[in-house]
């Protein structure tokens, strides 16, 4: 049975492909100096909008590895690092804290699940492109104004590293309900990032990806949606990923493409979105709801 919104969604399709000129009078065509003074003003309005925030309040954190521990500092917009850090109050999070408690005790830097900000700075003194550092700019602030120093955080992570730093997603609030990725993709800070291996994760209740993947893709569509943050300069994907005029020049991210509501069978895979969407469309024939298949942050259900 299809949900009321999906009919709604596919019934807009004809009418979005009959008006192109439509969308072709709303293209955005800033020079590259223009983009950089945009960025320079955004850096004055960058905040968390927790009124509006995705609530993930009924994280079942009894199921998933985790660490607590306090904000020391942000490196940038996805990397920070945590101090005083705690094992989970469950089993297995206990027993990751022991197998790494004293690298742990020394404070950890940890590497974000699911989103790869620009490039604020890069080994060998390489240059950073003004228009990447002023937008990488803007996403550091977000995490600085979004979680501040000594601000308890939960990590949930799968235990994996990445070269020295600790790969999880961030979750903050009083009762820990906010989800970082979720809201700098929301605010228009930066591109998720993904990968094909992270479908085969993503009912799996004790792993980060099942309770953060939904959460992003709803995100990044309301992001581009709302014209919120880069997506008010920028007028796709492939505009912000541009190797001269874009924000990802140092280093490319093509990992946005997993979470997209755009159609890359041609290049052959489907996205989060369409395995849902298919799971909702055969939901009597598989047995299963979307709920089961990936967490569905509170307020969006």
């Amino acid at each position: 049975m299809i949900s009321k919104k999906l009919k709604l969604s596919l019934i807009a399709i004809p009418f979005v492909l009959s008006v192109p000129f439509i969308v072709a009078s709303c293209a955005k065509n800033y020079t590259i100096e223009q983009k950089i003074q945009k960025g320079k003003e955004e850096l004055d309005k960058v905040k968390f909008d927790e009124k509006s925030a995705y609530k993930f309040s009924d994280v079942d954190w009894s199921k998933v590895k985790y660490i607590e521990g306090e904000l020391d500092k942000w490196a940038d917009g996805d990397t920070p690092y945590l101090k005083n850090i705690t094992a989970g109050d469950n089993e297995i999070s206990r027993l990751f804290y022991k197998q790494n408690e004293a690298e742990l005790k020394k404070g950890k830097k940890i590497r974000v699940l699911g989103i790869d900000t620009p490039e604020k700075a890069l080994p060998g003194n390489i240059e950073i492109k003004p228009i990447e550092l002023v937008w990488a700019q803007a996403a550091s602030k977000f995490g600085e104004v979004t979680i501040l120093p000594n601000q308890k955080v939960r990590v949930m992570t799968d235990g994996q590293p990445s070269y020295d730093r600790l790969v999880g997603s961030i979750y903050f609030g009083d009762k820990f309900e906010y989800e970082y990725s979720t809201e700098i993709v929301r605010a228009g800070y930066t591109l998720p990032n993904g990968s094909e291996a992270l479908k085969a994760t993503l009912d799996g209740e004790d792993l980060p990806s099942y309770y953060q993947s939904y959460g992003i893709v709803l995100a990044y569509k309301e992001a581009k949606k709302k014209q919120n943050g880069f997506w008010k300069i920028f007028n796709d994907e492939y505009d912000v990923t541009n190797n001269t005029s874009g924000i990802y020049i140092s280093r490319q991210n093509n990992g946005w493409k997993i979470y997209s509501d755009k159609d890359f069978s041609d290049e052959g895979f489907t996205t989060i979105e369409q395995i849902i969407k298919a799971n909702l469309r055969f939901e009597e024939n598989k047995g299963k709801k979307i709920s089961d298949f990936v967490y569905i942050p509170v307020n969006k259900r």
